[in-house]
């Protein structure tokens, strides 16, 4: 790979990246360069994205991790796209009694059964040519020496360390204080624990020595993962087709639902009807429109998208002609009506407030063709903020995202997953793969 210096560079912005043989994506180039790391040695780009994946819940603690959720979608050479979704599943204790105030942002009961071991090690086991043991090298190396403490990391650290509990202040904090730029940030409970997996496979967290102490801290501070839950989880992993739509002659595919990916292609079925390029490239006319389309579609998400094993999601009705003429109808509605008109009242939303970006996808690709991306996540800053003792893993907080209101998609119960506002993208035109997108 080879930068190459475009006008972006004069602005401050990360120049154009090009590759003949292979190309990795990430937010921070530690983890870029592990994916690299396994292409040459002669891995592919699933090899590549599982070891980036890995070292950048090193890296980068606060936004993904191995007990983080996630999606991707992979796109063989020669062959159509395929999904795997590996999201927070609550866990079999989980009914709307138990949150009386609403599924909290942080916590022990904030923690769904995680997703991120598993979906790696099965699409490294699928289409992968490296060992497990061999893509988490990279990952257990920067957690043993430590990575490079930046100023990224200190405004993160800073929205988001007030969640951690003892063990996370023990686990990240120096003395108690946030690190200082500059210095390194190691991390060796969790090189343990990634040598552990990488000598005794995922079975180490779903039902091994990891899933023990989870359960054991769970069962002392009032939380509701079990080991019957984590032991459950990867055999609920299936690969599945993607839902699609064509742009100007492009096909983006995308993730079904529980994923609110729909969202995206709702959007640009919208987009479509109308003459974008000659209402002005970022235009306030031009940003209107795709400001009220994408947000006649996420009114759809809201009122529809959740999983699938528990209730039935109209795909096809929200991606049909008819349904597009309508969202189409409402856009112009909202476009002509005077500013300061207040909203009707819309579907009720899942979940609650933010809490700082959180949240990162990757992607790679190599010369056979093969591509795959990934968005995965540990929910909010640093998840739950629960860090499993002597571990340094991080646990997700995906139950915040559930609701608690009778009839509502998204409405908790055991072994449901719920509405993830996480869209790898794949687009191909005339047939061929041609770009892969995240959206977050």
């Amino acid at each position: 790979m080879m930068p190459h210096e475009t006008w972006a560079t004069k602005f401050g912005l990360r120049p154009v990246v090009y590759g003949r043989r292979g190309m990795v994506a990430t937010a921070n180039p530690l983890a870029t360069l592990a994916g690299v790391r396994m292409l040459a040695a002669g891995g592919n780009a699933v090899d590549a994205i599982v070891a980036a994946a890995a070292a950048i819940g090193v890296a980068e603690p606060y936004m993904s991790g191995l007990a983080g959720c996630g999606t991707l979608v992979l796109t063989p050479p020669g062959e159509a796209p395929r999904v795997l979704m590996f999201l927070g599943l609550a866990p079999g204790s989980a009914t709307p009694d138990r949150f009386p105030a609403g599924p909290p942002d942080a916590g022990y009961v904030a923690s769904a059964v995680p997703g991120n071991l598993a979906g790696w090690a099965r699409v490294l086991a699928d289409y992968g040519k490296l060992s497990l043991a061999h893509v988490l090298e990279p990952a257990i190396e920067l957690a043993e020496r430590g990575v490079p403490f930046t100023p990224f990391d200190h405004q993160m650290f800073s929205e988001s360390s007030g969640r951690l509990t003892r063990e996370g202040v023990a686990t990240y904090l120096h003395d108690g204080r946030i690190p200082a730029v500059g210095s390194l940030l190691a991390q060796p409970d969790l090189a343990r624990t990634f040598r552990q997996i990488a000598a005794n496979g995922i079975e180490h967290l779903y039902g091994g020595p990891l899933g023990q102490e989870i359960d054991r801290l769970m069962r002392a501070r009032g939380g509701l993962l079990t080991l019957a839950d984590l032991r459950g989880y990867p055999a609920t992993l299936r690969w599945s087709s993607p839902i699609q739509t064509t742009y100007r002659g492009v096909t983006v595919y995308a993730p079904p639902p529980a994923t609110s990916a729909i969202q995206v292609l709702e959007t640009l079925n919208v987009l479509e009807t109308f003459d974008v390029a000659n209402i002005g490239h970022l235009s306030p006319d031009h940003l209107a429109l795709v400001a009220e389309a994408a947000r006649a579609a996420r009114l759809d998400t809201d009122r529809y998208v959740g999983d699938p094993a528990f209730l039935e999601v109209p795909v096809a009705r929200l991606l049909s002609a008819e349904h597009t003429r309508e969202l189409r109808a409402q856009v112009e509605r909202r476009l002509r009506a005077p500013s300061g008109v207040p909203d009707a009242a819309g579907a009720e939303t899942y979940g609650g407030g933010d809490s700082g970006a959180s949240t990162t996808h990757l992607a790679a690709a190599d010369a056979s063709g093969l591509a795959v991306n990934i968005t995965h996540s540990l929910g909010h800053g640093f998840g739950s903020g629960v860090v499993v003792p002597g571990t340094g893993v991080s646990l997700n907080n995906a139950m915040h995202w559930f609701s608690t209101t009778p009839g509502h998609p998204n409405v908790v119960a055991p072994g449901k997953t719920h509405e993830w506002p996480i869209a790898p993208l794949h687009l191909h035109r005339n047939g061929k793969n041609g770009r892969f997108w995240g959206t977050i």
